[in-house]
């Protein structure tokens, strides 16, 4: 049975007060009803000049303040709402691209980002047993984080990326327009080719669609757009079910309000799904050491996710003082060489990933690969991992003859691949030993991203 909120959320207890109006204020009350706090009447005198809204909480897990300046990097700056915000900071430029020309968005993505980044320092500094700390940020932090893998982007290796006008989303015949989504180049294809598009228009797309969340743009050939509005939305429909991609229909803000029911009184649902843990409260378990500056000192993340959603994620805790052990798939993340790149590596995963710890996950899914460890061998009879040094041993069961031979040294050419990688990627070393008929493969791992 699903749990009342205020049995579990985070700030069930916790009386907040709030300063200011617009959107950012909207944000921080709304998010702070759904975490479970009692919202009090509005903190009238505690808003310094130059801030967008403030917010104080305290109860069982302590205090906390909260500012959201409009313009925290430049005081006294150009910023002064949320167009100014868009506008000066470039979001306005990147949003531009497909229309050809600096275009605002029409919802307060600024805003509401600055009020959420606010709201996470919040946490994250009660969740770290901090008492009575200020959090501070503003729009032109909140609107430069977003911006953040597209200026990485254009410095990287070739510059910044060629944009056109045009590009999703697409309407049919039947006048339904809908967003596309493949993640590789198969299911694109398959669509398109049941739709009638030709082989050429479907190559010829592929990368700026590939490309499109790292680059802001999407320029698709023609072709595209007149093969969906000669095709139902039913075919349509069913060239996405055999071809492995997804579509979805664009609902106008109305017709979303219907479907929840808003306007029978219907509250939007939370954003998030609340389970208790089994241990105390997190404030209960940690309590800052002396030296530590950052909220998040002492915690750490285990990162598991590609593209920018999981990565972004992380990098914000990473950035409030967490250690972040990214745990990638066999053969890494392929986000790791999407061009453009800076030095060997994607400059987008790096605006996203820099500082974050190679994960031992990722090693020996390498090492299974390999056939250093495989099943047919018992596979691994225990993994210890060392989280101080990045350290794993990998022991493997009792070795048969015919498998004792595959473990022997000189290493066989994979097994000197694994060891290669060991040292040269990371930083540390792999090395064989044997005691009581048990093999045992120990990788070290010591490198930063």
């Amino acid at each position: 049975m699903k749990q009342a909120r205020s049995q579990v959320a985070p700030l069930t207890g916790h009386v907040a007060a709030i300063a200011g109006s617009g959107p950012v204020a909207a944000v921080l009350k709304d998010h702070l009803l759904r975490l479970g706090a009692r919202v009090g009447p509005p903190a009238a005198d505690c808003l310094p000049p130059g801030q967008a809204a403030g917010a104080e909480v305290h109860g069982s897990r302590g205090a906390a303040k909260l500012f959201v300046a409009w313009s925290d990097l430049w005081p006294g700056g150009p910023v002064r709402d949320e167009a100014t915000a868009q506008a000066v900071c470039g979001l306005m430029h990147v949003h531009g691209r497909r229309y050809g020309c600096p275009t605002v968005l029409g919802a307060p993505v600024v805003s509401t980002a600055a009020a959420i980044l606010a709201l996470t320092g919040l946490l994250a500094s009660l969740a770290g047993g901090r008492r009575d700390e200020h959090v501070a940020t503003g729009l032109d932090r909140a609107a430069l984080q977003l911006l953040g893998h597209y200026i990485a982007v254009a410095e990287g290796v070739g510059g910044p990326p060629d944009t056109a006008v045009g590009g999703p989303p697409f309407r049919s015949a039947d006048g339904v327009w809908f967003e596309l989504e493949a993640m590789s180049a198969e299911p694109w294809a398959g669509f398109w080719h049941a739709l009638g598009a030709s082989g050429e228009a479907v190559r010829q797309s592929w990368p700026s669609f590939l490309f499109r969340f790292t680059t802001a743009t999407c320029p698709l050939p023609g072709e595209l757009h007149r093969a969906a509005q000669t095709s139902s939305w039913g075919r349509i429909a069913a060239a996405a079910a055999g071809s492995g991609a997804s579509v979805c229909r664009i609902h106008c803000v109305a017709e979303r309000a219907a479907e929840m029911g808003l306007a029978q009184g219907r509250q939007i649902p939370d954003p998030w799904a609340w389970q208790p843990g089994p241990e105390a409260a997190i404030a209960d378990r940690h309590r800052p050491e002396a030296g530590e500056t950052c909220p998040l000192s002492g915690f750490v993340v285990l990162e598991a996710g590609s593209r920018i959603q999981a990565p972004l994620a992380a990098h914000l805790l990473q950035l409030l003082g967490a250690r972040v052990i990214r745990v990638e798939r066999p053969g890494g993340d392929p986000m790791r060489g999407m061009p453009p790149t800076i030095g060997h590596l994607s400059a987008v995963w790096l605006a996203l990933n820099a500082g974050k710890e190679e994960t031992v996950l990722f090693c020996y899914a390498l090492l299974r690969e390999a056939k250093l460890l495989s099943p047919e061998d018992g596979g691994p009879a225990a993994v210890n991992v060392n989280t101080d040094g990045l350290s794993v041993t990998f022991t493997l069961a009792p070795v048969e003859a015919k498998a004792k031979e595959r473990y022997r040294e000189p290493a066989d050419a994979q097994s000197r691949l694994v060891c290669e990688f060991a040292r040269e990627r990371c930083g540390g070393k792999a090395e064989f030993k044997e005691e009581d008929g048990k093999r045992a493969l120990l990788v070290t791992l010591k490198a930063k991203i």
